[in-house]
């Protein structure tokens, strides 16, 4: 049989110098850089998922929002014709003169107890026109001068 004889691989302790300082450095810069290229790739890969779920989530809640708003305006609105019937029952005259009538003791006018006064529309045409006063005029009557004297002043 044949026997091999393993070495024992002894490195020496060197000095650090600048050659040697060199390398673990690259070795690190080696393995940051693969890591953040990882994670830069992730990020470019992610956040365009992120932005289109949020995106789709905010476009649904507005949608529900304008859905409740549409049910409220539905139901405002027949409240508010509810609302409408109701004062126009209040407002019949019928109703009006029966409580006129029986609670409040008013009767209905006899014969003699009502008359007529014969009255002629007045036209607007046959009233004159107000002229408004002239600039000079106005200006006049604020310095407290009158008219002619602020003709006066013009000329």
């Amino acid at each position: 049989m044949l026997a091999v004889h393993v070495k024992a691989r002894i490195d020496p302790i060197l000095a650090p110098d600048s050659k040697s300082e060199a390398r673990p450095a690259r070795r690190r810069r080696g393995r940051r850089s693969t890591v953040a290229r990882a994670l830069a790739l992730a990020a470019v890969a992610v956040l365009p998922a992120v932005f289109y779920v949020s995106q789709r989530a905010h476009a649904a809640r507005t949608g529900y929002a304008i859905l409740q708003l549409r049910q409220e305006v539905g139901t405002l609105q027949s409240e508010n014709a509810r609302l409408q019937a109701v004062t126009m029952s209040l407002k019949s005259l019928e109703r009006v003169e029966r409580i006129a009538t029986k609670d409040l003791g008013m009767r209905r006018p006899g014969a003699g107890q009502l008359s007529a006064i014969a009255t002629t529309p007045v036209s607007l045409a046959r009233q004159s026109p107000v002229e408004a006063p002239s600039f000079w005029a106005r200006l006049g009557a604020w310095l407290g001068w009158s008219e002619a004297e602020a003709h006066e002043s013009a000329r």
